[in-house]
């Protein structure tokens, strides 16, 4: 069961106070956080537009489709910056404004996976972003009731005070079925209402019984304990002002605050083991070339700090953002893109086969075109997440994870 914001436990009387700010599944526990290595999953919701992400500049076929202001450019005001890894004989190009991407990728420890994501053609947001969180590709097989990412704990036997995280104010998709996953929308928000006294009186009432119910409600609390001890406190009660590592500076904005805070729990040793982050705002149907620069300036810049801030964990930290389809190549006349099918992942991680795009190019010619439209996609955004799992955490079986794949196919990350 999980605690809201105004119900500590689901069904419990009126008697249990409220939590505020986070909320948590079944929690058990371990003397020793350790060393348990780390996934972080950033998920660009909206259908971020990987064409003006990283694209073959000198493609004739991407020039025709769009106008000057919604691709990455030659030179001038939209030229984009120059990496090396890509397919041969295309000048594959970051957007002009990625300098942190482009930094992370050129030191190897960053990866692109192009022509890749969910092989069904939705273009609803929900339904496709429902299928990949559930790991699967078809809508008839969505009554599978867990999500990939709560199969991989269970796979580790995750455990400890929260080996779970989503840093929003409601658990991912990916952590249905989880045990021990928190939603925290806000760390310095992390209290229960009514101080000490109401976290005692709630500790005396879970203490007079063995249902299930007090014994989720003492994890609760003992959880609760553990965070907030790690978190500590300012003479008059407040909690301390963070102080990030390395010299990263966070922008401020959704995900700038987000990553902050998740950085913050990883140093805090609880055990963490995944984590989600949301970013929404990547449903560019009209005046694309503000907005994408906007988030895209928000996500280079929050990955470069985040990174930064953990360089003593890098060796723990693997980092996977994806989105739920891209953009159509063409561009509309509300000078945006619409839904469209294939698109970009990145994956950051100092044992990832970095500066390389990985995957096969499919070409933007009409006839190489999901249905003379889109980006074809040549890579299962799960086969993706496989090989992930198998090379960063030592998943052997890809079967158990994503139950209705098949056998994954090979994308040389690592």
């Amino acid at each position: 069961m999980s605690i809201t914001r105004r119900s500590f436990l689901v069904g419990c009387s009126s008697a249990i106070a409220a939590m505020s700010g986070a909320k948590f599944g079944n929690l058990s526990f371990y003397d020793d956080p350790g060393s348990n290595p780390i996934l972080v999953t950033i998920f660009l919701r909206g259908g971020m537009d990987g064409l003006n992400l990283l694209a073959p500049i000198n493609d004739p076929d991407y020039i025709a489709a769009r106008p000057a202001n919604l691709r990455i450019g030659e030179s001038g005001d939209r030229k984009g910056l120059e990496i090396a890894g890509g397919p041969k004989g295309l000048d594959f190009r970051l957007f002009g404004k990625a300098n942190e991407i482009k930094e992370l990728y050129d030191s190897k420890h960053l990866a692109f996976v192009h022509a890749c994501g969910l092989t069904h053609g939705t273009r609803s947001h929900f339904e496709a972003m429902d299928l990949m969180e559930r790991g699967v590709a078809r809508t008839e097989d969505m009554g599978l009731g867990s999500g990939w990412m709560a199969r991989h704990l269970k796979e580790r036997g995750a455990t400890g005070p929260m080996p779970a995280v989503s840093v929003a104010g409601n658990l991912a998709n990916m952590f249905l079925g989880a045990k021990g996953a928190a939603a925290i929308p806000n760390l310095d928000g992390f209290q229960l209402w009514g101080g000490d006294d109401q976290i005692n009186a709630l500790r005396l009432l879970y203490s007079m019984g063995e249902s299930w119910i007090h014994r989720d409600g003492l994890d609760a609390l003992t959880a609760f304990d553990q965070i907030r001890k790690k978190m500590g406190r300012n003479p008059d009660g407040s909690i301390p002002k963070y102080q990030p590592s390395g010299g990263a500076q966070y922008p401020d904005g959704e995900l700038g605050n987000a990553l902050r805070d998740l950085a913050r729990i990883i140093k805090m040793e609880v055990g963490l083991q995944a984590a989600t982050v949301d970013y929404g705002g990547w449903d560019t149907h009209q005046d694309q070339e503000y907005h994408f620069m906007e988030h895209t300036v928000q996500l280079s810049k929050s990955l470069g700090a985040f990174y930064a801030d953990l360089a003593d964990f890098r060796p723990r930290l693997t980092v996977i953002v994806m989105s739920e389809f891209g953009r159509r190549l063409k561009a509309n006349q509300s000078q945006g893109t619409d839904h469209g099918h294939g698109n970009v992942m990145m994956v950051m991680s100092p044992k990832v086969k970095g500066g390389q795009i990985h995957g096969k190019w499919p070409g933007l010619a009409t006839d190489q075109l999901d249905a003379r439209a889109d980006l074809a996609i040549t890579t299962d955004y799960r086969h993706v997440l496989c090989e992930i799992l198998g090379a960063e955490f030592g998943e052997k079986d890809g079967s158990k994870l994503f139950p209705l794949m098949g056998a994954p196919k090979p994308v040389g990350l690592y």
